[in-house]
């Protein structure tokens, strides 16, 4: 189990390149790049990482990509760029809700009843006060020349 912080994951993926594939090798979030694609490369095949969100395992019929790359300029959408609007229209729709927001207001209204639109589907909290939502896998595969994660069936 692979799961270094951002500045680790060269150490990470000289772990992969050591291993050459003779073990099987889950990865956190952060393993989830184009470097791990770019330098695991063979050695990186078959390995599975473990996401909140990837484009390929959520077509959903949502615009949200194109408008977001819009909007930002960016050339991609990922997890993090995901989380993050969810997590903002979570807590603004929590701030709003309250004629005088407090950090503790808003912990209340973000409990297991809350809900509200997400960048693909509705942002829902447990019991616990934990995000509801789903996790997934995606692992390395060779494609044509290159590497690529894909939603693991």
């Amino acid at each position: 189990m692979l799961a270094p912080s951002s500045g680790y994951l060269d150490r990470a993926l000289e772990i992969v390149q050591v291993n050459k594939g003779n073990l099987a090798v889950l990865g956190g979030d952060d393993v989830y790049s184009a470097k791990t694609l770019e330098k695991g490369r063979d050695s990186a095949v078959e390995m599975v990482v473990a996401i909140a969100w990837d484009i390929e395992g959520n077509e959903t019929g949502s615009d949200f990509p194109k408008r977001s790359q819009k909007l930002w300029g960016t050339s991609s959408v990922n997890w993090r760029t995901i989380t993050a609007y969810d997590a903002t229209q979570a807590l603004v729709k929590a701030i709003e809700k309250q004629i005088q927001p407090t950090r503790e207001g808003v912990r209340e209204e973000l409990s297991s009843n809350f809900s509200t639109p997400g960048a693909f589907k509705a942002v829902k909290f447990s019991d616990t006060g934990d995000y509801d939502g789903d996790i997934q896998l995606v692992e390395v595969v060779k494609v044509g020349d290159g590497y690529d994660f894909v939603p693991l069936n």
